[in-house]
Parts: C-alpha cells; structure tokens; sequence
C-alpha cells in the first residue's frame, strides 16, 4: 500500500560533484539558463561558484544557500573541481502540503530589495549537511513515508534558517495580508487554463481588485498580469522539454486560446518560438 502523498515527480533532490567540463563554461550556461517548473534550494558544501538567478550574480562558497522559484531562470559554472553541493526541487503540489507561507515566501515572493541568498556559519553548515544526507537517504531508498520524512525535514531546515534571520523571509516584514497573496498565488498556478483575470480572481476570494493588485505587487514583486504571464510560460517550458503536446495544445494547457497569441507571448519572452525553444534546449 503506498501512503505517500506525492508522485516522485513533485520532490526531487540531488547532490552533485565538480562538473567542469562544457556544459560548465559560462558562455554555454548563459546561452542556456537553467530552468524547471519547481522550486528550488542550492545548499554549497565544498569549492566555489558564480551563480546568476534573475539576473543577479551571487558567489557561493561552503554554507552558501540559494533560493530560486520556479519563475526564475538561472545558470552557475563552478571555479573548480572542489565545487559541491545540494539541491532540493519542490512542485507547487508539495508547497501545498507545507502549508507555510512565511517559510514559503523564500521562494515565492521577490519584494524590493529581495537576496536569493543566504550565509550559514560553521555549526549551521554541519548541521544542514546532516539534514540533507538524511533527505538524501530517504529519496534514494523510498521506504514508505518518504515524501513525507523528505517535507518534514526539508521545513526543519527552513525553521532553522527562520530563527537564524527571520527578516531573509519576505513574508516575516510584510505579515499583514500575506496569507491572502499566498492563497492566490496557489490558485493561479494550480488553474493555469482558466480565466485568471484580476476581476475573476478579486471576485473569488471576496476582495476589491485594487486592493489585491497593489498587495499583490507589494508581497510577490511582479505585478498581477506580469505574475500570470510568467506562470504560463515556465508551465509551458516546462511541457515543452518533457512533454510530446503539440504547440497547440500547451498554449490551451497553459491558458491560451490562440497558440498565434501564445508564440508571439513565448517569443517576446524567449527571443524564441516555442518550438525552436524546444528544440535547442533538447539538443543542449
């Protein structure tokens, strides 16, 4: 009987040695920026890197965290061979099970002045390397539960994090309203195919449009129509690398009706059609 609560598609975690070759070099990551639809936590224990999320350059040493959400394109080449590290993918589905909106917020909202990053000391270091050996063990094993050992643990880490610097956490210097944002933000990417007009949306939860406009903006970074556009086209990148649907039926998936409205949203956004997107990055 399997009483885990996520597919193994939601959760996934690996842990990774130098990689210098190639696929390492600058102009090869920067051609191809790094994406999946999840989130994600880079935790460095050895060596060194440049890490670019967003557009912004980070240098990761050991104790080094980074935080990406699934809307944020990203690539890293390591400075040597010595460079390793973590990283924990989480889907919105296992987000929903954590049911943590401060300790989300990492992940899930970009305010003015925002850090991807995070510095752990010493104690901080070896402490989160024997969490993540631990989640790493319960992924590799799959032993009944694991998805939810990999959740607890994984909010474990966050608590720490938490009580080390609460104000890293959006949510933390923001907290009235957040729970409102959080909720919607959980509805737009689990309703991708309907109508998220911001009327539509006001409407559902029972709040004046402008006012969940401007909180929106305020708690996420993007504003409500920017927010949208982004979710529909990293769902839609997302079906195009692992995915056989046609053009046609991503852009329905993904809440376009037209797939000509669609390729010309992809292209402004990619530089590319959705299908040359495909292409290269099968290829890379």
């Amino acid at each position: 009987m399997n009483i885990d609560l996520l597919p193994e598609e939601d959760l996934l975690i690996k842990h990774r040695f130098g990689e210098p070759g190639f696929y390492m070099r600058p102009e090869k990551q920067a051609a191809n920026p790094h994406f999946h639809y999840q989130s994600e936590l880079l935790f460095c224990t050895g060596g060194t890197a440049e890490f670019v999320v967003a557009g912004i350059n980070y240098t990761m040493t050991p104790g080094t965290i980074l935080f990406i959400s699934n809307l944020e394109n990203h690539f890293v080449y390591s400075h040597n061979d010595a460079f390793e590290r973590y990283a924990f993918r989480f889907s919105s589905n296992a987000a929903e099970l954590m049911r943590n909106p401060v300790l989300l917020s990492l992940f899930r909202q970009r305010p003015e002045g925002f850090s991807h990053q995070y510095q752990c000391g010493e104690k901080e270091l070896l402490r989160y390397m024997k969490l993540f050996r631990t989640m790493e063990k319960e992924y590799s094993v799959r032993k009944p539960c694991w998805s939810q050992v990999l959740i607890s643990t994984f909010l474990i880490l966050l608590s720490g994090i938490y009580r080390n610097k609460p104000d890293a956490f959006p949510a933390s210097r923001h907290p009235e309203g957040q729970m409102l944002i959080f909720r919607v933000q959980s509805y737009l990417e689990s309703h991708l195919s309907e109508d998220l007009s911001l009327d539509a949306i006001a409407s559902r939860f029972y709040v004046d449009k402008y006012h969940l406009s401007h909180q929106f903006t305020r708690f996420t970074g993007y504003s409500f129509k920017q927010y949208i556009t982004s979710a529909r086209l990293s769902k839609a990148k997302d079906l195009l690398l692992h995915s056989g649907e046609e053009v046609q039926q991503i852009a329905e998936m993904v809440g376009y009706h037209s797939a000509t409205h669609f390729i010309r949203v992809f292209k402004e956004s990619e530089g590319l059609s959705p299908l040359q997107y495909r292409l290269r990055q099968r290829q890379s």
